[in-house]
């Protein structure tokens, strides 16, 4: 009987402390998030570079700045744009290729000084109104861009343009390019009196007049016409082969005349920007020549194939690299 009690007794001391240490023990912590707690989950490994939830988070917000026309979710965008970026970091960091705040701070600078932009908060203004993304964004981008531009150097083989290529654009983009001019002008003083502005109308009316019927007298009389102010006067207004972007930066409105005007052809008596009445006489015009444009073509045909060749090289990349989706 004493024997029992005593087993009882065990027993129930057992149980008793068996409850309390449960109580007394540590839970484990909950898998669920607190309200207002975010988990940052990786969701993808790019070899041995992790891309968060928060990273597909903020990059969702910017994607829209760094690529434009999508034809896929944000989402998707996001996490392509950040495979790529994980890819460039790796090669980055493999081939000893860093790109500094220092760096950075002199592209700002040499930007600065091309701009003429005397202060950094002018030129951080500008480039949110140029291209729409936060300041810091286009800095970051940029030091993506400048390591990619270095990787292109080094790792990435592009083909220069052929002499046929760069003709071949040359043909298909000449109105594009642009157009030179070799015209004759002659221009009236500007005044702001009231008469002596009708008496220079008056006079660019009757000149024009007497043009009309004899356009081979323009470079006669724009020598020696005392009212004329051209600084090519004394070359009878002669203008050689200038290029329509030049003309429009010195005067819009005289670009424009130009322009609409066919070869042997003279001008309506007409306004420039500065209000001086003014005659032209376009004796010929033409396409930029080759020559003139032919190391910009080249630039311009060598960026187009960078950009393949570095595509075609990403492709490459991702194909070979190990990408985990978690």
């Amino acid at each position: 009987m004493n024997r029992i009690v005593l087993t009882l007794l065990v027993a129930t001391l057992g149980l008793i402390a068996s409850t309390t240490w449960a109580e007394e023990r540590p839970r484990p912590a909950s898998a669920e998030k607190a309200p207002g707690e975010t988990l940052n989950a990786i969701r993808l490994i790019v070899g041995d570079e992790p891309i968060t939830d928060l990273d597909i988070v903020q990059m969702e917000k910017n994607i829209q700045y760094i690529r434009k026309n999508l034809r896929i979710s944000k989402r998707e965008a996001a996490i392509e744009e950040l495979i790529e970026r994980a890819i460039i970091e790796r090669i980055a960091r493999r081939e000893s290729i860093i790109v500094s705040e220092g760096r950075i701070q002199t592209e700002i600078d040499n930007q600065m000084r091309a701009r003429s932009i005397e202060t950094e908060e002018e030129f951080q203004n500008i480039i949110q109104r140029e291209t729409g993304m936060p300041f810091e964004v286009w800095k970051d981008t940029m030091r993506i861009s400048l390591i990619r531009q270095q990787i292109l150097q080094i790792m990435v083989s592009v083909p220069q343009p052929t002499p046929k290529e760069v003709e071949d654009f040359y043909r298909k983009n000449q109105t594009k390019i642009g157009m030179e001019f070799l015209y004759r002008e002659i221009v009236f003083p500007y005044t702001s009196d009231i008469s002596q502005e009708r008496n220079i109308s008056n006079k660019a009316k009757d000149i024009h007049q007497q043009l009309s019927s004899n356009p081979a007298s323009f470079a006669g009389v724009a020598r020696s016409l005392p009212e004329n102010v051209s600084p090519y006067k004394y070359a009878g207004g002669l203008r050689n082969w200038e290029e329509i972007q030049n003309i429009a930066e010195e005067d819009r409105i005289l670009a424009g005349v130009l322009y609409n005007m066919r070869a042997g052809q003279l001008s309506q008596v007409f306004r420039d920007q500065a209000g001086r009445y003014r005659i032209v006489y376009l004796q010929a015009k033409r396409p930029i020549p080759l020559d003139e444009v032919r190391a910009l073509i080249e630039r311009r045909l060598y960026y187009e194939q960078a950009e393949k060749a570095f595509d075609e090289w990403m492709k490459k990349q991702k194909e070979t690299l190990t990408i985990q989706r978690l």
